[in-house]
C-alpha cells in the first residue's frame, strides 16, 4: 500500500555547515547513541536519512519501507510508513538534528527545538498523529479500489510538485460529503489547504507551490482527509 511520508530539510548544498539527520519513529521508550559517531544521545529511531557536508553524499539507514532520497539545495526523501512499521501507524515521531561534522562533532541545532543539553529526547520530537478507519470496499473495475495518497513529482521540486489522489467507491453510494488535502510543516501548523470540496470517487491531482515558504528545517508531510456517506477515512 502507498502510505508515504515525504520529508524536507536544508541540504548541506544549501550551505548547512554541517551533517544532517533526519529521525522517524514510531515510539520510543529508550535512547541510542546519536549516529555515526556523533556526540550524545538521540531517542531511537526506527530509520533516518542523512546528508554529509564532507562530500554531499545522502542516503537512508535502518530503514525497513520503500525509499527514496535526494538531495540538492534541499535534502528531500520519502519513506513507506506500512512497509516499516508492519501496519498504518497511529503516530510517527519526527525531528531533525544537524551535528559537527567531525568525529564525536556536537549537536549544532535541531527541529522541533530542543532543551540544549546535546540530546534528541522523545519529548523533543514532532508527533505526527494519524487517525485511521477502515471503510468496506466493494469490487468495482471503472473505479480505484483502494484510498491512494502518492508521493508528489517531481522530487525533489522547486517551487511546484504534484500530489495525485485516489478515492474509491467504498458503498452503494457513490457520494462523497467533503475532501481535503492539506500541507503541515514540522510543527503541525497547516501550511497550505489544496482541496476542500465535495468529490466523487476517482482519480485526482492537486498542484503545490511553495514558493512562499521559507523552508529552513522543515518537513512537508501531506494529508489526506476524506469524509464518506458511511465513515470517516484519515492519512
Amino acid at each position: 500500500m502507498g502510505f508515504y511520508i515525504a520529508l524536507s530539510c536544508n541540504a548541506i548544498s544549501g550551505n548547512q555547515n554541517g551533517d544532517i539527520f533526519v529521525f522517524v519513529a514510531e515510539s520510543s521508550t529508550s535512547d541510542s547513541n546519536a549516529p555515526w559517531g556523533k556526540t550524545g544521545k538521540v531517542a531511537s529511531w526506527s530509520a533516518y536519512m542523512a546528508n554529509e557536508s564532507s562530500n554531499n553524499y545522502s542516503s537512508w539507514y535502518d530503514q525497513n519501507g520503500n525509499t527514496q532520497i535526494a538531495s540538492n539545495t534541499f535534502l528531500e526523501g520519502t519513506i513507506n510508513l506500512v512497509d516499516e512499521f508492519g501496519q498504518f501507524p497511529s503516530n510517527v515521531y519526527l525531528a531533525v538534528g544537524k551535528y559537527n561534522t567531525d568525529d564525536n562533532g556536537i549537536l549544532l541545532a535541531q527541529a522541533p527545538a530542543g532543551n540544549s543539553n546535546s540530546d534528541i529526547e522523545i519529548t523533543e520530537f514532532y508527533n505526527f498523529d494519524f487517525t485511521i478507519t477502515s471503510i468496506e470496499n466493494n469490487n468495482n473495475e471503472t473505479l480505484p479500489k483502494e484510498f491512494k495518497l502518492t508521493q508528489n513529482y517531481p522530487n525533489p521540486f522547486n517551487p511546484t510538485t504534484t500530489i495525485n489522489y485516489s478515492i474509491p467507491r467504498s458503498t452503494e453510494y457513490y457520494s462523497v460529503q467533503q475532501v481535503q488535502l492539506k500541507i503541515y510543516d514540522i510543527l503541525g501548523r497547516e501550511v497550505a489547504t489544496l482541496v476542500n470540496k465535495k468529490q466523487s470517487p476517482g482519480n485526482y491531482e492537486a498542484t503545490f507551490d511553495a514558493s512562499h515558504l521559507i523552508r529552513e528545517f522543515t518537513f512537508i508531510a501531506f494529508k489526506l482527509v476524506v469524509s464518506v456517506i458511511l465513515g470517516r477515512w484519515f492519512c
